[in-house]
């Protein structure tokens, strides 16, 4: 199956690029087909995220590296997986947000979530203002 992105315009689907164009040209006027919707990941989130671990980072001195705030905080709003170790033991291991491994609604929610668990836990923000900081420092301020 090829994806191909398009975008909406009022209420049509438009191609984004020439392979969704030639794709267009080659329906027949009226021709019904099967689209799945699939909202294409939001990179600027992804980058608001990496900022708040790495906010969470710097004020800490708990963890070694970011990938390991970045998996405490996963755990921390139940984005891992539990599987019992050895003894029994109870091990959470992260689940990965890579763009491939969730879907753009998923990685919103997981995002909002995360915000609200560093303001409500680790960093005495509002969430409205820790939102406005991270994106100042990716460079998306409003």
């Amino acid at each position: 199956m090829t994806r191909l992105l398009f975008h909406k315009l009022g209420n049509t689907l438009v191609p984004v690029d020439d392979q969704g164009w030639a794709l267009m040209s080659r329906l027949k006027h009226r021709q019904e087909v099967t689209v799945e919707v699939v909202r294409a990941r939001n990179g600027r989130q992804h980058r608001l995220f990496w900022a708040l671990v790495g906010i969470v980072y710097e004020n800490q001195t708990k963890y070694a590296t970011r990938q390991q705030v970045a998996d405490a905080i996963k755990c921390a709003i139940g984005y891992c997986d539990e599987i019992e170790g050895y003894k029994g033991a109870v091990i959470q291991r992260p689940r990965s947000i890579a763009f491939a491994n969730m879907k753009q609604d998923e990685f919103t929610e997981f995002l909002d979530k995360a915000i609200q668990f560093v303001c409500g836990r680790i960093i005495p923000f509002t969430e409205g203002d820790l939102r406005s900081e991270l994106e100042q420092m990716v460079g998306i301020a409003a």
